[in-house]
């Protein structure tokens, strides 16, 4: 093994040791500092010794932004894809997600858009707001319809 490939691997097992990351962000992060044949040689090896799991990492990343940051299937899927996983891992980890969104997004809308329900300029709001969120059209709508009928039944 020559210098530079020991010092990536160290390098690479300090940055795991702050936090997570994808095959391909310690790929950029390593090309960064190091020749692309020793950044992939250590991701190789990282993934091989199980220190790097995409799977994994994109299954915690994605419980975050479900439970965390209330994101929707959509906004998952992008995020993921922005993180540098790949489309078959991404499409495998969305399949394990919750698929009935209008839970999160009747908690979304009455924590931050309660105030715009009731009138059709308010609900337009909150549906473009909640497609930025990542939720599809039709849930969306089925949550205001439920919203509001809480609110007559209250």
């Amino acid at each position: 093994m020559n210098e530079d490939y020991k010092r990536a691997y160290s390098y690479a097992l300090y940055l795991l040791d702050e936090k997570s990351y994808s095959a391909a962000k310690m790929r950029d992060k390593l090309s960064a500092k190091y020749s692309g044949a020793v950044a992939e040689s250590v991701v190789g090896r990282l993934t091989a010794e199980g220190y790097i799991n995409d799977f994994k990492f994109a299954s915690h990343a994605a419980e975050y932004m479900r439970e965390v940051k209330k994101f929707g299937a959509y906004r998952i899927k992008q995020e993921l894809l922005a993180k540098g996983i790949d489309r078959e891992t991404v499409l495998d980890v969305c399949k394990t997600l919750d698929s009935d969104e209008t839970e999160a997004i009747k908690a979304r809308i009455r924590k931050n858009y309660s105030d715009k329900l009731g009138t059709p300029a308010g609900e337009q709001k909150i549906q473009a707001a909640m497609s930025r969120y990542g939720f599809k059209f039709s849930d969306v709508s089925r949550a205001l319809r439920e919203l509001k009928e809480e609110l007559i039944t209250n």
